[in-house]
């Protein structure tokens, strides 16, 4: 997720529609319109896809964690923030 936000969508052409912000999917201005669309599904199943649980989890974390452009200060925020988390 970080790589698809912060690095100007780094990632394989296979995934270039795979996930959206809420500000690209929905006409009006919302909270949260820098937040990844979650898609909805109807299955167990679907909860536990990349597309799903990427987003919610991407999206449950703090803003001081997803603001870093580095990925090593990325991952290390990252893991900072889990391990106090818990």
């Amino acid at each position: 997720m970080h790589k698809f936000l912060s690095h100007n969508y780094l990632l394989p052409t296979a995934f270039a529609d795979y996930f959206a912000l809420h500000k690209f999917v929905h006409k009006y201005d919302t909270q949260t319109r820098d937040d990844l669309h979650v898609i909805s599904v109807n299955k167990g199943i679907g909860k536990r896809s990349v597309r799903y649980k990427g987003c919610t989890l991407w999206n449950a974390l703090p803003d001081n964690v997803k603001g870093y452009l580095s990925v090593k200060n990325f991952k290390s925020q990252l893991m900072n923030y889990l391990l106090l988390s818990t």
